[in-house]
C-alpha cells in the first residue's frame, strides 16, 4: 500500500493503519521563478504502531513578481522566506519567494512552529531558493538532501545545525529596511519596514530543517539567487537523500513495505 500527500496548503493528518514499518519519502517545492532550485528529496524507514497519527506538511512553490512595483508577498507554504522587490516588467521576473520544505512528523504545525520539539520531526525535504531573470539570471539553490545549495552568485544554503547566510549588495540599511535571517524550518527574506521603490529585489530562502540565506540587492545591482534549505532523516534509518529533484510544489508518500505482530 502506497498513500500519496500533494500539496494542499494545509497540514494534513493520517493514521498508521497497522504495526509495520513503513517507508518515508518527501520531497520539497522550488523556488520562485523558472530558474528557482528545486525542491530536495528524502527517505528512510520507520516502524509505525497501528492508530499512530502523522502530520503530513507538503511545501508550496515559491511565487515571483514581474511588476514595476514594489510589492511584498509570501514565500512557499511551509518555510519559504518571505520577498518584496520592484524593477520587473512582462519580460522577466526580478524577485521571488523560497520554496516551502516538506516534512513529517508526529506532531502537528508548519516545520517552523516545531523549533522547541525537534524530536517530533522524521524526515524534512529542504525548499529551494528563489531565482531571477530580469537584466542578469542567478538562479536559486537547490533544497536538500542533507544540506541547501548556495544561490548563484548569492546567499548561503542552510545546513544541519544553521540556516544560510544572507547576501547583500548596495545600499538596503537607509530606507527603514529590515529583513530575516534563516532559521529553523524558515528561510530568510524580507521581514519589515518601508517597501523600497524600484532596482530593489529580494530573492529568498527555501524552507528547510534549516532555512537558505537570501540574496538583498538595491541599486545598480543585478539581484542574485536565494540559498536552499536543508534536509533532515534522524528520524529514520536506511535514509537516503538527493538534493534538486523536485520543480513546483513538493510531495510526499508513505509505502507500508512489511506488517508486523
Amino acid at each position: 500500500y502506497k498513500w500519496t500527500f500533494n500539496y494542499n496548503g494545509q497540514i494534513q493528518s493520517w493514521k498508521v493503519p497497522c504495526n509495520g514499518t513503513y517507508k518515508l519519502e518527501v520531497y520539497g517545492a522550488q523556488g520562485g521563478n523558472t530558474n528557482g532550485g528545486k525542491g530536495g528529496y528524502a527517505a528512510g524507514s520507520k516502524s509505525l504502531t497501528a492508530n499512530t497519527t502523522l502530520y503530513v506538511v507538503v511545501g508550496g512553490a515559491g511565487a515571483c513578481s514581474t511588476s514595476q512595483y514594489v510589492t511584498k508577498t509570501a514565500g512557499g507554504y511551509n518555510g519559504g522566506g518571505y520577498y518584496a522587490g520592484g524593477g520587473g516588467d512582462s519580460s522577466g521576473c526580478f524577485s521571488s519567494s523560497g520554496g516551502g520544505a516538506t516534512h513529517i512528523a508526529t506532531a502537528t504545525g508548519l516545520l517552523s512552529s516545531l523549533s522547541g520539539n525537534r524530536g517530533a520531526v522524521l524526515i524534512v525535504a529542504g525548499g529551494g531558493g528563489g531565482g531571477t531573470v530580469r537584466y542578469s539570471t542567478y538562479a536559486g539553490g537547490a533544497g536538500g538532501g542533507a544540506n541547501g545549495s548556495a544561490g548563484s552568485g548569492g546567499a548561503a544554503g542552510g545546513n544541519q545545525t544553521a540556516g544560510g547566510s544572507n547576501y547583500y549588495a548596495g545600499d538596503h540599511t537607509s530606507y527603514g529596511t529590515t529583513f530575516s535571517n534563516a532559521s529553523f524550518g524558515q528561510g530568510g527574506g524580507y521581514s519589515a519596514g518601508e517597501l523600497m521603490s524600484g532596482w530593489f529585489a529580494t530573492c529568498s530562502g527555501g524552507g528547510g530543517w534549516f532555512g537558505g540565506g537570501a540574496a538583498l540587492t538595491r541599486g545598480q545591482y543585478a539581484a542574485r539567487g536565494g540559498g536552499g534549505g536543508s534536509g533532515y532523516t534522524g528520524g529514520l534509518s536506511n535514509v537516503s537523500t538527493a538534493s534538486g529533484q523536485r520543480a513546483g510544489n513538493g510531495v510526499a508518500y508513505i509505502t507500508l513495505t512489511a506488517i508486523s505482530n
